[in-house]
């Protein structure tokens, strides 16, 4: 059941602020390291390429034509274990050198990024997951007792059973991840220099190329990483993209660590994919606003690709739902047999249609699933996607096995609808309590439902307009 007020939002995870300042602090380190390695190649000429210079010492920490060796290889080995400590200082260590080294003498993960700068955004990324999975379980009914569920957010986050490995876990990944970057950067910062110098190139030339290469700036050649898609990404990019990820991961972890504790308290959580709902979301996402999923099976759904904006949100499954927009639907919950009982359904108004009084359902036919094929070739030709769903055996599908298939079981739904329509027919489930629930055409069935089949049978009733 898709929340309807969400869906045009264009921050469903409500964490863009966040985002925003982690990208800009990331740009903020790259600016300093840009500065220092322009201060490096033109101010101090470490390379020895002019004949004059007046500064001999800034905040790189080099002194003037450092690097004026002999061959150029031996000039481009030496900037690079430059480069690599200053990325060392700008983007792991805080500016501080010492501190990594330190913490990881007392760290079982020598990996660990708890030491670094981003923890703050990790850290408040994964706390807003844990208030916002609250919140929406507020939302349906579940009371919260923060006690059982490990306290305040602050503290669950470190202390709490559910969430002390999953904090870790973030903690790594987007260490190595931005190690990864750097690693790519000083690999392309290598090739630069080695053509730059070369070609001959005069130092204010090779910073440019440098720039251009890191940050994606300016003018000259451009040796950044190139993508799947054949796109140059500079390593600040590369850097940007991360630091957006990585909030929408630790958010939904949080996410997920929370409705596994209300799950351990005995409540059934399902989870629901909801996306932006703008013109950004992508082909990827689109297709699963919506869709229903396990705790287990939602477990890394999320993020589905770099800067990806979707959220998970609870869902507590309640058989006697009836997840459309009819206003005061009726709901039979009485047996029913297939030798013609009239049914009066309470009066309705059928969104999308011409029925806005009480309608009389006569003639109930009644078909289970052995014979869902028969049903299918009453009022659909058969194709390959018709097929293919014919033959799938749905008390056997898991949710996440139903992602890509529920949107062509939801369009042959629809045409159930409209070959119904015509014959003044409609589709009703029933539940295995007896309970019947009006199917109409503009209603899309969820993956859970869909999992769910082996406990309806689809029937097919007469349709009569009262006269």
């Amino acid at each position: 059941m898709i929340s309807l007020f969400l869906t045009n939002s264009i921050d469903p995870t409500r964490t863009i602020t966040l985002r925003n300042k982690f990208v800009a602090e990331m740009r903020n380190r790259f600016a300093s390291l840009m500065i220092d390695i322009r201060q490096a190649v033109i101010e101090l000429d470490v390379f020895g390429l002019v004949e004059e210079t007046r500064v001999t010492v800034n905040a790189s920490g080099l002194s003037s034509k450092q690097y004026d060796f002999p061959r150029n290889d031996q000039k481009v080995e030496a900037f690079v274990k430059w480069l690599k400590a200053k990325n060392e200082e700008y983007f792991f260590t805080d500016g501080k050198q010492g501190l990594r080294m330190a913490f990881d003498l007392i760290s079982s993960d020598p990996n660990s990024a708890r030491s670094t700068w981003m923890k703050l955004y990790i850290d408040s990324a994964y706390q807003q997951g844990i208030r916002r999975a609250r919140q929406e379980l507020r939302k349906k009914g579940i009371e919260i007792d923060e006690g059982q569920l490990g306290g305040e957010p602050i503290v669950s986050t470190f202390n709490g059973p559910v969430h002390a490995d999953r904090v870790g876990l973030i903690y790594t990944r987007a260490y190595s991840s931005l190690q990864g970057i750097t690693a790519e950067m000083e690999s392309v910062v290598s090739d630069v220099l080695a053509m730059g110098l070369a070609d001959g190139r005069g130092p204010r030339e090779i910073a440019r190329l440098l720039n251009k290469a890191i940050t994606g700036d300016g003018t000259g050649a451009d040796l950044s990483i190139i993508d799947s898609l054949g796109r140059k990404i500079p390593a600040r990019r590369r850097a940007e993209v991360l630091a957006r990820t990585e909030v929408i991961r630790a958010h939904h972890s949080a996410n997920i660590g929370e409705y596994k504790a209300a799950g351990i308290l005995g409540i059934n959580v399902q989870v629901e994919w909801l996306t932006a709902g703008d013109s950004r979301v992508c082909p990827k996402c689109s297709p699963l606003n919506g869709v229903l999923f396990s705790i287990d099976d939602a477990e890394y759904i999320i993020p589905a690709h770099p800067q990806c904006r979707c959220v998970a949100l609870p869902y507590i499954p309640d058989e006697k739902e009836i997840s459309s927009p009819i206003d005061n639907p009726g709901l039979l919950s009485r047996d029913f047999s297939s030798d013609g009982t009239d049914f009066t359904l309470n009066p309705i108004k059928q969104w999308g249609g011409n029925f806005d009084k009480p309608m009389t359902y006569e003639n109930v036919i009644e078909y289970d699933l052995k014979r869902r094929e028969k049903f299918i070739d009453l009022f659909l030709d058969h194709t390959k996607s018709d097929e293919v769903i014919q033959n799938l055996d749905l008390s056997k599908l898991k949710s996440y096995q139903t992602t890509v298939f529920t949107k062509q079981v939801n369009d042959m739904i629809v045409k159930f609808d409209q070959e119904l329509y015509k014959k003044d027919k409609a589709i009703v489930f029933k539940l295995s309590d007896g309970t019947l629930l009006l199917k109409d055409g503009n209603h899309r069935v969820n993956a859970a439902k869909l999992s769910g089949l082996k406990n309806l049978d689809f029937i097919v009733i007469e349709l009569i307009k009262d006269k």
